[in-house]
Order: structure tokens, then C-alpha cells, then sequence
């Protein structure tokens, strides 16, 4: 292009995103190749999840397992080698790529079936994996679909639970040193059945009508974007939807879990008849993992809340002084339950910060009680406010734990994320505390830096201007 050419006159590349209402829509990455590079992984992780399994003392049938783990090797090397033989014909007739698509997930739903027969029918822990088959079918196909495959899982489940509790087939059980885990076809097993049940229509639902509307918005964005401009433009609403989108879902998904919570303190507490103390094992577990997912969406809500710049921040006056008291009325008992020291420091007359409402005591909340929960007992944890710069307050949290690991440091900050050493330290976790302190510190003009030694400690320095440009 001559140097004369106009900025303006620069053609724009705009990708063929468009496809077929029927056909696999090029967003997803056409032929269901992204399902097959998935898959390889599918074979090795249940292959190391027999092993680990064995060495944590749990029993189940190996040769089964394996097997499925071989099978599902074999005819994904198939599909591979077929999609490589006729990816022109696939890309050129987008009823028969579908067809091709749908195949993978006739087969993937029947392999999933046969695992969760090896490891206990109905109450099998991997039912749970059947909703990624309903979200697959709601991206790639109609909602009708998404909604069958959400009927066959469902009435699958729920015929595995009739066939045992009559007593015609038993299916085999993981045990722990000897112990089945198998529940009984109790009323406990049948409530979460039936908020399983609820759970994958729901989500058929939600992605089917989500996916509508990205489909509309990215064939309206491949006839908007004649220029870069416009394709900007329409790229930054469609972020903004998405942003939008993930709150609805939280939102729903928050309203049956609260649901199941709710009947689940109705079991534990009797109302629906005495259980044994087993019983009561299991329902303190399934409680314990609700929890966590409770906990979970709480913070993708508040991530999905700090991404929309559109939201005013400036709706209180933060008293810095008010934060130190909260932060250790919060966590002073907490931190002495478990037997470490917990000082709280802040210099006299902080300023005031014009903040969202609740921003600075949930980014307070996140890095604390990360620092508590990875800080062995003995330990000690040091909160500092500073107002050593005119123009800023320093807010600094330092622990003596366990430390991050120096070449997993790159990926603090990565939604999901979690230090290996962390994971060993507590199951429970979900790699968005620090995550979402980085996006409420972004959001207030300021910076957060993290140092860390593994088996030394963490300290974590956020640094809020006084006065800044939104």
C-alpha cells in the first residue's frame, strides 16, 4: 500500500462467521475438531484417575474402565482420520458436518452412560458431567436437541435409580478401604435426582437461548462490519451482552442451589424422617460441595459485576479507618480458631476514596481470608493501611504460609487458577479470589503486586490513588 493510502482505506479484514440457522455456526470452530482435540485428554485422565484413585485407597472396576478409556481412544483416532479425509466435503455440506457432529455426541453420551454404570448408577459423583454433553448440544445444535439430550440423561438417571431400588440389577460401587459409597435409594438420593434432573434443563435452556442471541448478534456483526470502526464497535457490545449474559446465568443457577441447600436443612434436620449416621456422613459431604458451588457463583457475579464499565463506582466515600475495624472484626476470630496471630495496623487520619458500594470490603474479605486459609497453624497474618504518599493509601496483607510456587506465579491471575501446592493444601477453592481483587483494584485506577516464596509466605501490596479519571 503507498504511503498516500488513506488510514481509512484499509480494507478490514471481517471472518466468515456466518452459517446455516441448521448447520455448526464457524464461531464454534466448524466440525466438532475442538471435541476431538478435548477428547485425547479424556483416556489419559481417566487412566490417571484409576491410578490416583487406587493409591487413595478407593476400589472400582479396573477392567471396565480401562476398557471404555480404550474404546474411547480408538473412535476418536477414527474421527480424526475421517475429519482429515473429508474436510472439504464437511466444510461444503453443513447438514452432513452436522450429522458428523452429532454422531461424536451420540457417542460420547453412550460412553458416559457406561462410566457412570461402573461407578454406580444413579448415585455415581460423575453424573455431573452429563450437563457438558446438554451445553455441547445447545451450542452446536437447536435447543430441541440441548432439551432431548437433557430428557435421555435425565430418564437415564432416573431408570438406573427404579432398577436398583426394585432390586433387578445392582450396579457396581466405589468403596473406600473396604466401605461402599453407594447410597441408598433414599429420599436424599431422589431429591438430588431431581435437582440434577432440574439442573440440566435449566442449563439447556439458558445456553440454547444465550447461544440464539450470540448467533444473531454475530450474523448481524458480519453484516455490520464493512469497516474497522463498525466492527469495533459491534465487538464491544457484544461484550458487553456477554458480560450480561453470565450474570443471568449465575443469577439462575444461584435460585436452585439455594433450593436444594434449603431441602437439604430439612433432611438434616429430621424433618423428614431420623437418619443414621451415614447417612448423615453423605449429606454433610453433598452440603459441603453445594457450599463451595454457592461460593463459587457468589464470586463469578461479582466478576461479572466489576467487567461492566457502564456501572457507576462512585456511589460511597470509603472510610479506610471503617475498613481496618471490618476487616478485623471479620476475621479475628476466624484467624484464632485456627491457632494463628492476626494484627491489623492502620495509621491515624486515612482519607476518605470514593469506591462502590462494598468493593473495598469484598477486595478486603478475598485477600485475607486467602491468606488465612493457606497459613498453617502457628502462622501469622499482618494487615497494614498506609498513607505514606499524599496521592494514595497503601493497603498491605502478609502471611507466613505456604507460599506460591515461583513458576506458577505467571498464572495467579488467570480465572480458575490454583497454586499446586494449594490444591494439596484444601480441596475447597476456586481460583477467582485473586482474580477478582486484581479487577476491583483495576477498577479503581489503582495496582495490586503479589511476592511470594513457596513454604516462606505471600504479601500482597495494593496501592489506591486518591484521585483518578474513570
Amino acid at each position: 500500500m503507498s504511503s498516500g493510502e488513506s488510514e481509512s482505506a484499509r480494507p478490514c479484514f471481517v471472518p466468515d462467521l456466518s452459517a446455516g440457522r441448521r448447520g455448526v455456526p464457524r464461531l464454534w470452530r466448524r466440525h466438532g475438531l475442538w471435541q476431538i482435540r478435548m477428547r485425547w485428554a479424556v483416556a489419559p485422565l481417566m487412566i490417571a484417575g484409576v491410578v490416583v484413585g487406587r493409591l487413595f485407597g478407593f476400589d472400582f472396576p479396573l477392567v471396565p474402565i480401562a476398557a471404555l478409556a480404550l474404546v474411547n481412544l480408538a473412535y476418536n483416532t477414527l474421527f480424526r482420520l475421517i475429519l482429515g479425509r473429508n474436510r472439504d466435503r464437511l466444510r461444503a455440506d453443513p447438514e452432513l458436518d452436522r450429522a458428523f457432529t452429532i454422531f461424536e455426541v451420540v457417542l460420547d453420551y453412550a460412553a458416559m452412560f457406561l462410566l457412570i454404570c461402573f461407578t454406580g448408577g444413579a448415585s455415581s459423583p460423575l453424573i455431573v458431567f452429563l450437563i457438558f454433553h446438554v451445553v455441547i448440544a445447545a451450542i452446536q445444535f437447536s435447543a430441541a436437541t440441548a432439551y432431548s439430550l437433557a430428557g435421555v440423561a435425565a430418564s437415564g438417571l432416573w431408570i438406573m435409580l427404579l432398577v436398583e431400588a426394585q432390586g433387578w440389577l445392582q450396579f457396581p460401587h466405589i468403596a473406600l478401604q473396604g466401605t461402599s459409597l453407594r447410597l441408598e435409594p433414599t429420599a436424599a438420593v431422589v431429591v438430588t435426582l431431581a435437582f440434577f434432573t432440574a439442573t440440566l434443563f435449566i442449563t439447556a435452556g439458558m445456553v440454547s437461548r444465550i447461544t440464539a442471541r450470540l448467533r444473531e448478534r454475530v450474523g448481524d456483526l458480519a453484516e455490520a462490519t464493512s469497516d474497522c470502526v463498525r466492527a469495533y464497535e459491534a465487538v464491544q457490545e457484544l461484550m458487553r451482552e456477554r458480560t450480561e449474559f453470565m450474570l443471568e446465568v449465575a443469577h439462575n443457577l444461584r435460585a436452585p442451589l439455594t433450593a436444594s441447600l434449603s431441602i437439604l436443612d430439612l433432611l438434616t434436620a429430621g424433618y423428614q424422617g431420623e437418619l443414621n449416621d451415614r447417612q448423615m456422613a453423605k449429606l454433610a459431604r453433598l452440603e459441603t460441595r453445594l457450599r463451595a458451588l454457592d461460593g463459587t457463583i457468589g464470586e463469578l457475579l461479582a466478576i461479572a459485576r466489576a467487567r461492566d464499565r457502564s456501572r457507576e463506582i462512585e456511589d460511597v466515600v470509603a472510610d479506610f479507618d471503617a475498613l481496618a475495624r471490618h476487616t478485623e472484626e471479620m476475621f479475628a476470630s476466624e484467624a484464632a480458631g485456627k491457632g494463628l496471630g492476626f494484627e491489623v495496623m492502620a495509621d491515624g487520619d486515612l482519607p476518605a476514596l470514593p469506591s462502590g458500594r462494598g468493593l473495598l470490603e469484598q477486595l478486603m474479605e478475598n485477600l485475607v481470608s486467602n491468606a488465612i486459609k493457606y497459613t498453617p497453624e502457628g502462622g501469622r497474618i499482618e494487615v497494614r493501611f498506609d498513607h505514606d504518599d499524599p496521592g494514595s493509601v497503601r493497603i498491605t496483607v502478609a502471611d507466613t504460609g505456604i507460599g506460591i510456587p515461583m513458576g506458577e506465579q505467571s498464572k495467579l491471575f488467570r480465572e480458575f487458577f490454583r497454586a499446586s501446592n494449594a490444591r494439596k493444601t484444601t480441596a475447597l477453592g476456586t481460583g477467582l479470589g485473586l482474580v477478582l481483587a486484581k479487577q476491583t483494584v483495576e477498577r479503581h485506577g489503582g495496582t495490586l503486586e503479589l511476592t511470594s516464596a513457596e513454604g516462606e509466605g505471600t504479601t500482597v501490596v495494593v496501592t489506591l490513588p486518591l484521585e483518578r479519571s474513570f
